[in-house]
């Protein structure tokens, strides 16, 4: 509750619990399903989003960069609006990067600890058609992009922990990138 970074989160945003106006132009999103909302960082709601709602063709190929640094930006561009720009200058593309990459590996621990128990072809092609059911527990390729994922998070803090144990500090730009390597003063 003390972090700055600490916001009110859905906890279960995924595409079954927005309603969108019929017309684009037409009015706002409504969100529904409010058992999981409490405190925490708003990168867990943008994390089982796009992991559960979001095409795995849309996330491939820098997809999924492109996505969360749109979030991120339009984050900015409302903290400053609002008057809070302190939080906006601390809350970098780093910080945004490390907190979705926690979130999307926490999620991770619950689809592969709950929902692939019993993951199979015919499990799969059961759900198939259930547009209810986020695109993980669905969708073969969905869950191998989605575990290849979880698989590069857990790598790149395996990579910073190896990092700091040097006494390097990296600079994080996206979600498979580093910057220039550079010395710990």
């Amino acid at each position: 509750p003390n972090d700055p970074f600490a916001t009110l989160v859905h906890g279960d945003y995924k595409a079954m619990n927005i309603f969108l106006p019929s017309q684009a132009d037409s009015g706002k999103s409504v969100l529904i399903d409010f058992q999981w909302t409490g405190l925490g960082f708003g990168m867990v709601d943008v994390a089982m989003h796009l992991a559960h709602s979001v095409h795995v063709d849309a996330l491939q190929e820098g997809g999924e960069t492109r996505l969360v640094e749109l979030y991120y930006s339009s984050l900015q561009e409302a903290l400053t609006a609002n008057g809070k720009q302190d939080l906006a200058r601390d809350f970098t593309l780093e910080v945004a990067w490390k907190q979705y990459r926690l979130a999307l590996l926490d999620y991770g621990r619950m689809v592969l600890s709950v929902f692939f128990k019993d993951a199979s072809p015919a499990s799969f092609a059961n759900r198939a058609a259930m547009e209810n059911v986020g695109f993980v527990y669905r969708n073969v390729e969905a869950s191998l992009h989605f575990v290849e994922r979880l698989d590069q998070c857990l790598s790149h803090f395996e990579k910073e922990r190896r990092e700091s144990a040097l006494g390097v500090d990296s600079c994080e730009v996206s979600s498979q990138e580093t910057c220039v390597k550079r010395p710990r003063r």
